[in-house]
């Protein structure tokens, strides 16, 4: 397990990824990462990500109570706390604004037919939340019987969430989901999407069809 200083350089550099790859901007989105089983470290509120320094992430334990830092957690650290308290499997999570898959969310558009084999085999499909209010409880109460079986979600009218086993996992999945949806718009502005046929799907790694729905085979932990 890396120290704490190497997960806060860790955090700050994934962070300035997404700012670089426009997947943030100005004071949007937030990131986390797990130290150990007790605490976690999470960037700060009204902080743009393109610009934190090492030591401006703060610790939270898994009761949410702040450890350390001198600024305050972001608003979504209930979303962090849920998600770590029912997936022990997961180490770190990206919340971010990309702009075409913020739109798909904004639109209504879960990322869930088979269309590239590359989104299949990772996320099987990337479901829609419904809306929650930002900045409180209520976003991970609207994602908890979801967040067990996907590791990406769309936020309806918000934004995305994905997790990962360490940073790189989850910024990676990050800038996956935000390829996929600039795809699928482009397609879409061409012509008809032609879905994958359910006997391809099938042969892709990773991959099951339940009760006709399109789903990878992690099972995550409640």
């Amino acid at each position: 397990m890396p120290d704490i200083d190497s997960l806060r350089s860790q955090l700050t550099e994934f962070c300035q990824r997404l700012y670089d790859r426009d997947l943030v901007g100005s004071t949007e989105g937030n990131a986390s990462v797990k130290i150990d089983l007790h605490r976690f470290l999470i960037t700060p509120t009204g902080s743009n990500l393109g610009y934190l320094e090492q030591d401006d992430p703060v610790i939270l334990s898994m009761e949410g109570k702040q450890l350390t830092g001198d600024k305050a957690p972001s608003s979504e650290y209930h979303l962090h706390l849920g998600i770590y308290q029912h997936r022990w499997d997961i180490q770190a999570i990206c919340h971010a604004h990309p702009i075409a898959a913020t739109a798909c969310a904004t639109a209504g558009v879960a990322l869930d037919q088979p269309i590239l084999p590359e989104i299949i085999s990772t996320f099987g499909i990337i479901p829609l939340v419904d809306y929650g209010t930002p900045g409180t409880p209520e976003l991970f109460e609207k994602m908890v019987d979801l967040v067990g079986r996907y590791d990406a979600f769309l936020l309806k009218s918000h934004g995305v969430v994905t997790l990962g086993a360490n940073l790189d996992e989850a910024f990676n999945r990050m800038e996956m989901v935000e390829r996929c949806a600039r795809v699928i718009i482009t397609a879409n502005l061409i012509g008809n999407i032609r879905q994958l046929p359910e006997e391809i799907v099938q042969k892709l790694p990773g991959f099951e069809v339940l009760n006709g729905q399109f789903q990878t085979g992690n099972s995550g932990k409640d």
